[in-house]
């Protein structure tokens, strides 16, 4: 389960740079500290989007209007999306997926 907080954690920042216009050196320093701690940041797993999806579906942050995401405008500043697309959702699943 920690494992997938680490992973949803990079797939938040990369939405948090498109949507909320995060600066890439704060997330750069989260990912350093995720790097430092031994968490992984790479989901090595062969498991297809459209499962991960589906899986996600039944999670709380789906919502009637669309996906319900935690995202940062930078450091200490919050807040909650509802904007988050399933076109969204998929790019941050194939990004994670890449080596950093």
């Amino acid at each position: 389960h920690g494992e997938a907080i680490s992973l949803g954690v990079r797939a938040a920042l990369y939405l948090s740079e498109k949507r909320a216009d995060l600066p890439p050196t704060d997330t750069a320093r989260l990912l350093h500290l995720h790097k430092h701690w031994g968490l992984p940041l790479i989901l090595e797993l062969d498991l297809r989007s459209d499962a991960i999806m589906t899986a996600l579906a039944r999670d709380k942050k789906f919502t009637a209007g669309g996906i319900r995401f935690v995202l940062l405008r930078q450091l200490g500043e919050a807040f909650v999306s509802d904007e988050v697309t399933e076109q969204d959702l998929i790019e941050a699943i194939e990004h994670v997926r890449t080596p950093m």
